[in-house]
């Protein structure tokens, strides 16, 4: 009797985001909206394909495909060592700057070894040698492997690093808040890491126009608003990406407050609200929201 086993695909866009609820699977077979397929015989190979699929007026994207091998039942490799890839003998910093890494691997040979490995920094292996939204200033341990493909991957190899010291240049947001909220008018902070507020250094689109000032006036009461924050350097030589929040103004003064303004949006009392987290810019592919229930008014919060 031949022992079937399940595997679970999934999908990322070019940064890494997981896109598997917006894709369909093939194993060979008819295309399929779950990721999830069963019956597969232990130790075989498999071509799994992957692609966006259709929506709308917009035709499915092309497909990408990987190549696996299911593990063996207990027993079937009984006496043999598991076969493992040979591991990369270094990892290389292609570009490390305040926010961003560029990793890359090599092998014993000296040669590019980066399309057949798999990266991560304090997180799950991912084939991109890319990674955003770091710390500037702070210390990271990068890891590598040659992924598994017909043999088991290889033993990893690791960095260190530090990501610069953001001394200068414009430097994204990592967190926005709007706070202190009336009917009428609002106030905006940002923050890179925590306790570390750079509202002085950013400016903030409103009404259709960019702004020094973080205060935002004549609002009308009960009414959605969203502000962005950017970085600025050098009088405004260079700008960082946009972080947007959305918030809404009170319906009149006799609403609660809360009592502090935290990134967990929890309050202390106050009628219950909602807050929206977004990225920006928004996009098919890489848009991110998430509805936080919280009690009280006056605290919405963006997380970059």
């Amino acid at each position: 009797m031949t022992l079937r086993k399940t595997v679970c695909l999934r999908a990322f866009d070019a940064k890494s985001v997981d896109v598997a609820s917006k894709c369909e699977f093939s194993l060979g077979g008819a295309w399929q909206s779950s990721a999830v397929f069963k019956g597969l015989a232990a130790n075989a190979a498999y071509k799994a394909k992957a692609r966006v699929a259709a929506a709308d007026d917009v035709a499915a994207s092309d497909a990408v495909s990987v190549s696996f091998r299911m593990a063996p039942a207990a027993g079937q490799e009984s006496g043999q060592q598991e076969q493992k890839a040979e591991a990369p003998a270094m990892i290389d910093l292609v570009m490390c700057d305040t926010e961003q890494v560029w990793l890359a691997a090599m092998n014993a040979s000296d040669e590019d070894a980066t399309d057949v490995c798999e990266f991560r920094i304090d997180g799950e292996w991912r084939v991109s040698p890319r990674f955003y939204d770091l710390e500037p200033d702070t210390e990271y341990k990068a890891q590598a492997r040659v992924a598994a493909g017909g043999v088991a991957a290889s033993d990893l190899v690791a960095l260190t690093f530090r990501t610069s010291e953001a001394k200068y240049g414009a430097v994204t947001p990592k967190k926005v808040e709007v706070y202190d909220v009336t009917k009428n008018s609002a106030k905006v902070r940002t923050f890179v890491k925590e306790g570390n507020d750079t509202t002085s250094t950013c400016q903030f689109f409103f009404d259709g126009k960019w702004q020094d000032s973080s205060e935002l006036k004549n609002l009308a009461a009960g009414t959605e608003y969203t502000v962005g924050a950017r970085g600025v350097w050098g009088n405004g030589l260079q700008v960082s990406k946009t972080v947007e929040v959305t918030f809404e103004t009170l319906e009149s003064e006799t609403h609660g407050v809360l009592r502090r303004c935290a990134s967990s949006a929890r309050a202390a009392w106050g009628p219950r609200c909602r807050f929206l987290m977004r990225k920006a810019p928004m996009s098919r592919t890489n848009a991110s929201s998430a509805w936080i229930t919280a009690h009280g008014t006056n605290l919405h919060s963006s997380v970059a």
